[in-house]
């Protein structure tokens, strides 16, 4: 069941695989490092350009359409209290075509994992800056563990993303990285995710095989 606000979100965890079609879909740029973390700044006040499309995608068998306007298209499995993968299983995925030739692939999804600090007895979770960010989970796996923080401004977000080996168990996210957030609020999640390329036309498609433990809204609080 999904996790309502002011519950423990440490047993929230899902599965899902997403297809992705465009590039810089937030209007995100990339800026320099963090500590060997991944930064960029999205902009989230101009529209988003619309996304190039390939017809009905189906994954695993179920059809999504592109959104009228945007272009965007969801993924399976993305709602936690929803029909969910196992977990490293080989998921089929096919697009009858568009803009974006059809394409037939396939993707792995990473086996289901928990985090179990912090522990987040209730929503937002208070966050101090000026000390690292242990995360602990369970479950290891070949691909790393992903902490990404966000950091909302008036006119967009600074997101940053810290890689870390999964086997481990646990990673501290550097006082320096928060604070590069250089927001009052925003969001902290922890994936797993599984990144194939292939070429469909002209086009670069994203087969993305996700495992989510962890998500909710942070308060940043440099005190």
């Amino acid at each position: 069941m999904a996790a309502a606000f002011g519950e423990s979100r440490n047993d929230l965890r899902w599965t899902a695989v997403n297809p992705y079609l465009w590039a810089d879909a937030l209007g995100c740029r990339e800026r320099s490092d963090v500590l060997g973390c991944r930064a960029m700044h999205c902009d989230l006040v101009s529209p988003p350009v619309p996304y190039p499309t390939a017809g009905t995608i189906t994954i695993d068998g179920a059809p999504f359409g592109p959104a009228e306007g945007s272009g965007e298209y969801g993924g399976l499995g993305w709602e936690p209290g929803a029909a969910q993968f196992a977990g490293g299983e080989t998921v089929d995925v096919q697009a009858e075509g568009g803009e974006v030739p059809a394409f037939t692939t396939t993707v792995r999804v990473p086996p289901r994992f928990a985090v179990t600090q912090p522990v987040w007895a209730s929503e937002p979770l208070p966050v101090p800056v000026a000390e690292d960010l242990e995360v602990v989970w369970d479950g290891t796996d070949a691909l790393p563990t992903v902490v990404t923080m966000v950091g909302y401004d008036d006119g967009g977000a600074e997101v940053v993303a810290c890689a870390f080996d999964s086997a481990v168990g646990s990673a501290r996210v550097p006082s320096r990285v928060l604070r590069a957030l250089d927001a009052p609020s925003g969001a902290l999640w922890v994936s797993r995710f599984d990144i194939e390329l292939a070429t469909a036309g002209d086009f670069t498609v994203a087969r993305v095989g996700q495992a989510e433990a962890y998500y909710g809204l942070a308060l940043w609080q440099d005190e």
